[in-house]
């Protein structure tokens, strides 16, 4: 997967960032997104992305 540096959008405040993130993320697919995932885990960790994701269950009791 290549990444698409074509794309920049300058934003003035810091709120306007956020919703034009947002917008972005949501014209995309679940399988576009799980993609940049991917890309961001790998770029994070190496070789040891390739690994499955670790599932957490943490369990929370009512008060």
């Amino acid at each position: 997967m290549k990444l698409d540096r074509t794309i920049l959008v300058m934003e003035n405040q810091h709120n306007e960032a956020e919703r034009s993130d947002k917008r972005y993320w949501e014209a995309k697919t679940p399988m576009e997104r799980f993609r940049a995932i991917q890309t961001h885990r790998q770029a994070a960790y190496g070789n040891e992305a390739t690994r499955r994701l670790q599932r957490i269950l943490e369990v929370a009791e009512r008060t």
